[in-house]
């Protein structure tokens, strides 16, 4: 199988950190695959949407704590 051009991979990198579900989807089907490039590239999709997702959860806590600790209000009236 000829390998995807280096743009169409870098592009898939940044949607799969972008769009962490499609990472995880994406990197499950490409490990299922049998050849060693399919699998390296399922294994880093699904790395960098584990870290989006970290990185969110954990900006969203920042978020809320910052928000409560300046006394702005978040959770409405």
């Amino acid at each position: 199988m000829p390998s995807r051009p280096r743009r169409g991979r870098w592009l898939v990198y940044v949607a799969a950190f972008a769009f962490p579900i499609f990472g995880l989807a994406y990197g499950i089907l490409e490990m299922t695959k049998p050849e060693a490039e399919h699998r390296r590239r399922g294994k880093l999709c699904a790395v960098l949407a584990v870290v989006a997702t970290v990185l969110l959860c954990a900006g969203a806590v920042a978020y809320v704590v910052y928000s409560v600790k300046t006394g702005l209000n978040v959770a409405g009236p």
